[in-house]
């Protein structure tokens, strides 16, 4: 199916972009094309989309659930408990509740880790967007696990198969929730099938000190000790890095996941920005879940992630607009190897569409600074991703349908839980 987008505004000309199925196959004035749908863009600026690279999405069925605690707490004592109890069908909703907010923020593809991943795929496939989706791989420490775990993980990837929009990736929590030997299977399984690894890592102090007593290295160096530095390695938050960290990272060619607002929230550290530019780290943006942050905003993202690192350093100039743009987009895509983040003919059709007169955007002297330090979701009229309108003019299918969804859960989790939820 073809579709044509008439009069965009690219780098500041007017333009049609025509897309063939799942990618954009002529980017040029005047395309007349009767075999093709048309979409009357009348000027609206088009850019990139986003892609969240660490989230947990169904995690919205907590957003505002056990706030202003530390990591540590709010994982073992509220987070897990609750967790435990969800159902497949209550990932599922959350998962699109997840997706809306993600859409109407101009995303259209999200990396994911979570329980009942099946029904994150089926949700994914619904709302019509992209996802690497992660199972969670938690074997606690414990030698009776392990196994069980790297049982299900075979499993896991015999009975899902990579698809256009959705990519099944290996899930280790953490260097604290999986041992050993779990992780030392979990490196080689991932170079031998080409498999993503997405972790959580160095996200706390904590974590570093209980690291350095047990095995007298840091968690990257762990990490790499065990081969799990790769290609395909995501690596989520990084706040506690050395310069020797970073030059592991680097080496290895693995991508960072940077998750501000989250960081801030957990108060769990600075992310060492400079120090990674230094060595010419892949940075990639994130949201986290809807628990720890509370919102999928890659917008608000961004903008969290341009200020942070000025103040720190004292440095206005450190981390402009543009490249922190790139990294919540084409970063992102690039982390996660699929092939979009560009409006480039042959690139995949993921693009987003910004109003025309929107208050946010107005007056628009530079459209990507607007867009770090100024935008909400209001900015975002229409958005695409694999080809397919997912937001037409601010609308998402089965939008109030999905809220209601989400209502009855949480009633159901206040049911089983008393009051505290």
């Amino acid at each position: 199916m073809k579709k044509l987008f008439k009069e965009v505004r690219l780098d500041d000309i007017i333009t049609d972009i025509l897309v063939n199925n799942d990618r954009i196959e002529k980017i040029s004035p005047k395309i007349s094309r009767a075999d093709a749908d048309v979409f009357e863009a009348n000027g609206m600026i088009v850019l990139p989309s986003f892609a969240n690279s660490h989230t947990h999405a169904a995690m919205t069925l907590l957003r505002g659930y056990a706030d202003d605690l530390d990591l540590f707490d709010w994982l073992s004592n509220y987070i897990w408990p609750l967790e435990a109890k969800l159902t497949e069908d209550d990932v599922y909703w959350g998962t699109r509740l997840a997706c809306i907010e993600m859409i109407k923020c101009g995303t259209t593809c999200f990396n994911d880790m979570y329980w009942h991943s099946k029904a994150t795929a089926k949700a994914v496939g619904d709302a019509g967007i992209r996802a690497v989706i992660s199972q969670v791989f938690i074997d606690h420490n414990d030698p009776n696990n392990v196994q069980k775990q790297i049982d299900s993980a075979e499993n896991f990837f015999s009975e899902n198969q990579d698809s256009k929009r959705v990519k099944f990736a290996l899930g280790p929590h953490s260097i604290y929730t999986v041992s050993q030997e779990s992780l030392t299977w979990i490196a080689k399984y991932a170079q031998e099938k080409k498999k993503l690894i997405h972790i959580h890592v160095a996200e706390t102090q904590k974590e570093v000190q209980d690291c350095q007593a047990k095995y007298g290295m840091t968690p990257i160096e762990y990490l790499h000790s065990l081969g799990l530095l790769q290609p395909y390695s995501l690596l989520a938050h990084c706040v506690w890095l050395t310069e020797n960290d970073v030059k592991l990272i680097a080496q290895a060619g693995a991508s960072v996941l940077h998750n501000p607002v989250s960081n801030l929230k957990l108060a769990s550290g600075f992310f060492p920005l400079k120090l990674l530019k230094k060595h010419g780290v892949r940075i990639a943006i994130g949201t986290d879940g809807a628990s720890s942050n509370n919102n999928l905003s890659s917008l608000e993202e961004m903008k969290f992630a341009a200020l942070l690192p000025k103040y720190i350093e004292m440095d206005p100039k450190l981390y402009p607009a543009q490249e922190v743009f790139r990294d919540a987009s084409l970063s992102g895509f690039q982390a996660m190897q699929i092939d979009a983040g560009l409006i480039q003919e042959g690139k995949l059709a993921d693009f987003i569409l910004l109003k025309n007169e929107n208050f946010l955007l107005t007056p628009n002297y530079n459209t990507i600074s607007n867009l770090v330090y100024s935008a909400d979701s209001s900015s975002i009229d229409t958005v695409v991703c694999n080809g397919q309108i997912v937001m037409n003019r601010g609308q998402v299918a089965d939008e109030s349908l999905i809220i209601n969804k989400v209502n009855e859960i949480k009633n159901k989790l206040t049911n089983k839980r008393g009051n505290n939820v």
